[in-house]
């Protein structure tokens, strides 16, 4: 289209309309061209070339027949399961994990360091080794990757190129983590806060796939959430969307916990919960939040009361959320995904005190993977979103 001149820019539709093929095949492939045409409203020639295309560039390939409902076999097509990967990682205060997946949430390759402190050099020494490895894995190669995402807790700059806060990873504030990746990986990559991610990997295969707006809850060593609104993430004007664990607690919830007056990231976070329960058996016996869930196990009922009361606590804060939002809820993070004993309080105490009774609450499905899932599906949602 000549510069000044009003008109159709083909190219542009051309390209937004193969963003939504790809959207198509990657939520609910596979897919026949009479499903793509009744989905999209474009015509079989525009759908067939556009299939033909992505076959030739190896994006999509054939999967299997199915029978019309006039009883014709047609042709079924997703995307190719051995092209479009993507490297994932997550980076938490005593845990790297990465992996490969492709647009299913199939992982082809996956690789966990636990333990220690997560230092800026133990990070890109952790990078270093990520390249190297999937570098020498038989199905690598960069023209089949579509790229990196990498995500952590805090807040990002506007061009999400750097963390210009991270209470939980301090040594990772003003570095460039995705420069690391390029080095290390060849890939370029895109970064985001854990919280974020985890809303979207849970909203491509998750608890949420069929959610198009919701909120995600993250549980863990602080307290966090990821905000989705008619499938797109939301950010807020700054991009700082989401810091619900600055929320002040409701005081008659927040007595049993003697958190009174706090925030929810200091009445619920893992650390708080240890110290809790240490305090209240006046000896240090749990030294991480998995020792507490332990002795719930074993049937010490201080911690078990202490899980418990934990999950009131989250539960009556999420209703007031609810209240305001009027979103469904997806819950994850070790405090629900660890232990059996919060979740239920959660969704008890969360019923007694919405205003309406339809609210909806659920748990996450992605687990103890779904930053690293959802550092990936921050790829495919850029990649498949108009």
């Amino acid at each position: 289209m000549a510069p000044g001149k009003q008109g159709v820019d083909h190219r542009q539709l051309r390209a937004i309309n193969e963003r939504r093929i790809r959207r198509l095949l990657l939520r609910c492939g596979p897919l026949s061209r009479r499903d793509l045409a009744a989905r999209t409203g474009l015509d079989s020639k525009s759908i067939t070339n556009i299939i033909r295309d992505l076959r030739a560039r190896e994006v999509a390939a054939p999967a299997g027949r199915k029978r019309s409902s006039r009883g014709r076999s047609v042709e079924l097509f997703e995307l190719r399961r051995d092209r479009n990967l993507v490297l994932g990682i997550h980076v938490a205060p005593d845990r790297i994990l990465a992996l490969v997946t492709n647009p299913y949430g199939e992982t082809l390759w996956q690789s966990d360091r636990l333990g220690g402190e997560t230092t800026k050099d133990a990070i890109r020494s952790a990078m270093d080794d990520i390249g190297r490895r999937i570098q020498s894995m038989k199905f690598f190669h960069p023209d089949h990757f579509l790229g990196a995402g990498m995500c952590a807790p805090g807040l990002l700059n506007p061009e999400r190129t750097a963390w210009v806060v991270s209470h939980q990873l301090p040594n990772l504030v003003s570095e460039e983590p995705a420069r690391w990746v390029k080095d290390a990986t060849g890939l370029p990559a895109t970064l985001e806060d854990d919280s974020a991610a985890k809303a979207i990997g849970e909203r491509l295969w998750g608890w949420a796939r069929d959610h198009e707006s919701f909120l995600l809850v993250d549980l863990d060593t602080g307290v966090g959430s990821g905000i989705v609104i008619d499938g797109i993430l939301f950010r807020g004007v700054s991009g700082h969307s989401g810091e619900i664990g600055r929320l002040k607690v409701p005081a008659d919830a927040a007595a049993p916990l003697g958190a009174e007056g706090k925030r929810l990231e200091e009445a619920v976070g893992l650390h708080r919960i240890t110290a809790q329960y240490n305090r209240r058996i006046g000896a240090q016996r749990a030294k991480q939040f998995e020792d507490v869930v332990s002795s719930s196990r074993e049937g010490d009922g201080i911690a078990v009361d202490v899980l418990r009361s934990a999950g009131h606590l989250v539960g009556a804060t999420l209703a007031n959320i609810f209240d305001f939002l009027n979103l469904p809820i997806c819950l994850t993070g070790r405090l629900v995904t660890s232990t059996e004993l919060t979740f239920a309080p959660i969704r008890e105490s969360f019923r007694q005190n919405i205003l309406l009774p339809e609210g909806e609450i659920g748990r996450g499905e992605l687990n103890d993977r779904a930053g690293a899932l959802g550092a990936a599906a921050l790829i495919y949602h850029g990649w498949t979103e108009a």
